[in-house]
């Protein structure tokens, strides 16, 4: 698989706050946690980009 990658783009915390998650949020982070172990235990690239926002202070 040298032509494959796994790029997941926009994931954010704030998507699985119980106090207002996705749409199933639970079945998601599960998914996104099986594709990011297949394919760092595989052969397939990954690109792995993480960064905080923070809001300004009003």
């Amino acid at each position: 698989m040298p032509n494959t990658a796994l790029l997941i783009i926009d994931a954010q915390n704030e998507m699985f706050d119980p106090a207002n998650p996705v749409h199933e949020s639970d079945k998601l982070l599960e998914n996104l946690q099986t594709l990011i172990q297949k394919a760092r235990s595989g052969r397939m690239s990954s690109i792995e980009k993480v960064s905080e926002e923070f809001p300004e202070a009003s």
